[in-house]
């Protein structure tokens, strides 16, 4: 049976920089970009490409989608593309792009979907963004030099990964609150959670869409009574931080472009704001070398003044915070080994190295676990961790920052290990990821799992279980 696919997931197009129709005149505001479709293996087949994006009377809404229309950012008809039984190969669809007088836009996107009935489909939607100079958007957004000199276009945008957000509360002045503060359930409700990012250059490219509804507030009552308890100076006022499936690589923070935000119950410190006011300037700064990003950042200082509060109205009904945020951006990203201790050594070395550190030492949660050590030509797949682990089945999956992993082990037996292992790991790996697993019926026993890429064919995975009643 024939089989149909997209190539890619995503692409990016720059406004006046795709080629003109033929029958355009001169001065054309109207640029081609056509879209790929593959088709193999035997039997005719027949697709449909339909594209997505806003309307005028949507745009509000989705504020970071491109207008279908001639009078707005693209337009495409639905178009139908055919092969005969032993026909194979590459067709195109064509999608009008028009270069508006905006010279300062954000970026917005629209999505082609296929649909066939006669032939089996692999990828069936990509999603392409339309920038209006995306070196000038990198100047702005990104602090470090970077050229698009010599990228053809449109610039194809691969591999893709698909992660998810989280949140975590913190006070004001930017202390993490103790575990005994923190509310059992942290939210009522995730309504979308979606993060696509990308290797460019020597950048991370991301766009996330993330929406949580009815936040538990940190109690006050409680905060100033750990402060007295313990001497501390954490503050009651409490907001919250973004935590990313990638890190930015750089020693600069980065900000980056909040194109539709919606907040409930957020307030700036001292001010008497309605949440319209909030959103309307509302900002977001990418940590440098970490994971976090901070809303309503004060400069040169990694702390809010933005707080997140839990209101009452006249009937008595409490009002908890909510937001929905959509945004894009670009962070430098770190695309060969540090080994900034200035010392090569081969991968063999750095996982004796590892396996030395980590014999005999346990990860500690309510019940105490060995950490397992496997390596590989390529990064560890679904089916290898459930080989490893003994169990069979799907796997449920957060992505965090390998250190927090690490943190809570810090003020225990193997302090002087997780520190080396944190080091070692900074020094000798790129691309690290990790990972929270669980199978579905069982959210107590929790793997952790830490993967890092050494070099284009050597890679390292840890392992070890966390037990959470």
């Amino acid at each position: 049976m024939a089989e149909l696919t997209l190539l890619d997931r995503i692409y990016m197009v720059e406004e006046g920089k795709l080629p003109s129709p033929e029958d355009a005149e001169a001065d054309s505001n109207v640029g081609i970009f056509r879209l790929p479709v593959k088709k193999t293996g035997t039997g005719s087949a027949t697709v449909r490409i339909s594209t997505t994006g806003s309307s005028n009377r949507t745009a509000e809404r989705y504020k970071d989608r491109g207008i279908k229309s001639r009078e707005g950012d693209f337009y495409a008809s639905t178009q139908e593309l055919k092969w005969g039984p032993d026909e194979e190969g590459i067709k195109y669809i064509e999608v009008e792009i028009y270069k508006d007088e905006i010279s300062d836009e954000q970026g917005e996107y629209f999505y082609a979907t296929l649909s066939s009935k006669n032939a089996d489909i692999n990828l069936y939607r990509s999603h392409v963004f339309i920038f209006d100079d995306l070196a000038k958007y990198l100047e702005k957004y990104v602090e470090i030099p970077f050229s698009l000199k010599g990228v053809p276009q449109p610039i194809k945008v691969t591999p893709i990964s698909e992660g998810m957000m989280d949140f975590h509360l913190m006070d004001v002045n930017g202390q993490e609150y103790p575990k005994e503060l923190m509310p059992a359930q942290r939210f009522e409700e995730e309504r979308i959670n979606k993060v696509i990012y990308a290797q460019v250059g020597d950048l991370t490219w991301f766009n996330f869409d993330f929406h949580i509804e009815r936040i538990t507030p940190v109690d006050a009552q409680a905060v100033r009574f750990y402060e007295q308890e313990n001497q501390t100076q954490l503050s009651q006022y409490s907001t919250l931080y973004l935590v990313a499936p990638f890190k930015n690589e750089s020693d600069l923070p980065v900000p980056i472009n909040i194109s539709n935000s919606q907040v409930w119950n957020f307030q700036r410190m001292g001010r008497e704001e309605q949440d319209e006011e909030v959103n309307s300037s509302l900002t977001g700064l990418f940590l440098p070398n970490s994971n976090k990003i901070l809303l309503e950042y004060a400069r040169d200082v990694w702390k809010s003044n933005l707080n997140i509060l839990e209101s009452i109205d006249r009937n008595g009904n409490a009002w908890k915070p909510s937001f929905h945020i959509i945004a894009t951006g670009f962070v430098p990203r770190s695309m060969a080994p540090r080994n900034v201790s200035g010392i090569t050594k081969t991968f063999a070395e750095v996982v004796g190295e590892i396996e030395s550190n980590l014999s005999g030492v346990y990860y500690m949660s309510e019940s105490d676990y060995p950490w397992k050590i496997t390596t590989g030509t390529s990064p560890l797949a679904d089916h290898d961790i459930l080989e490893i682990l003994g169990i069979e089945g799907d796997l449920n999956r957060v992505e965090r920052d390998y250190k927090d992993f690490l943190r809570s082990q810090l003020n225990g037996s193997y302090k002087e290990n997780y520190e080396k292992l944190i080091s070692i790991i900074d020094n000798n790996f790129v691309d690290v990821k990790a990972e929270r697993l669980w199978q579905a019926g069982n959210s107590v026993e929790i793997t952790l799992l830490i993967c890092a890429k050494f070099s284009e064919n050597e890679y390292i995975a840890l392992l070890t279980t966390s037990i959470e009643t």
